[in-house]
């Protein structure tokens, strides 16, 4: 369907059925609006390199201190360099050049299957699928991460929506992941965090009040992430007290993941001053 209408009535289309408004790019309401126009209009050359699961690791060790990225076992330039002596067991394989590419290896990885898994991902054209354009730029490798599984189940995942305004501060979204890749759930936070504004999902979207001073902490920290830009999501775990890096993300959902809500839409806009 998309190659028969195209990607810009495509993506309008989709739009207009989840949000009953047709799209205005050039004056965006919406926050996927705004997604949509640094889709097409603004390239900042950091996208790659942040965007770049592998190099931003760089990035974060000189903006907020390597203790907080989790730690890499091995970074795979080609599928035929893995060899049987790779420890796998107990880690997290990611493709750097896209989203959706996360494999959680237990105690008993198949090197065969693991390799048959890794070669597709170094085949597959991630912009192609999202038309997010800079990760074509992305030089494609695998990297194989600590697992910070607990009971073989990953960590909740909060994603903080950061956007700073034109006067220097900063207002936060917090979303909130819990059970990703299974019966998964999603809650919505502004800044103060003291209720719910949206959610969707198997219900467990509850954040631990115990947990709030550590989230604090890493809105300071996503502040420092988005020194270079007016909106970034940067995503953090926290496991045994201690707050991980995950990743930045610059256009998420490709601008068409209607996951917030048309009151929550508004409200990511406004804070987002293009």
């Amino acid at each position: 369907m998309k190659n028969f209408l195209g990607e810009d009535l495509y993506w309008s289309l989709k739009f207009y059925s989840n949000l009953k408004k047709w799209p205005d790019i050039n004056n965006p309401q919406f926050f996927n609006e705004k997604v949509r126009w640094r889709m097409k209009y603004d390239q900042n050359y950091l996208y790659i390199k942040c965007a770049d699961k592998i190099k931003v690791r760089d990035y974060i060790k000189n903006k907020i201190g390597e203790k907080y990225l989790v730690p890499l076992r091995y970074c795979i330039d080609d599928v035929t360099d893995i060899t049987n002596e790779m420890d796998f067991k107990n880690s997290v394989i990611k493709a750097n050049h896209g989203a959706g590419m996360v494999m959680f290896v237990n105690d008993q990885a198949n090197i065969t299957d693991i390799k048959q898994k890794l070669g597709q991902w170094m085949t597959y054209d991630y912009t192609q699928e999202s038309n997010e354009r800079h990760y074509a730029k992305i030089v494609k490798k695998i990297l194989v991460e600590e697992s910070l599984c607990i009971n073989g189940k990953p960590p909740i995942d909060y994603k903080l929506h950061t956007f700073q305004q034109n006067d220097g501060t900063f207002k936060f979204v917090l979303q909130l992941v819990n059970g990703r890749f299974n019966q998964e759930s999603r809650g919505y936070y502004l800044e103060e965090m003291d209720e719910c504004i949206w959610s969707h999902g198997e219900g467990h979207h509850q954040l631990d009040p115990e947990l709030k001073p550590k989230l604090k902490e890493a809105m300071q920290l996503s502040k420092k992430l988005c020194e270079d830009f007016n909106y970034v999501r940067a995503d953090w775990y926290i496991v045994n007290n201690n707050i991980y890096f995950g990743e930045l993300t610059f256009t998420p959902g490709a601008a068409a993941s209607f996951e917030f809500g048309s009151k929550l839409e508004k409200i990511m806009a406004s804070y987002w001053q293009i």
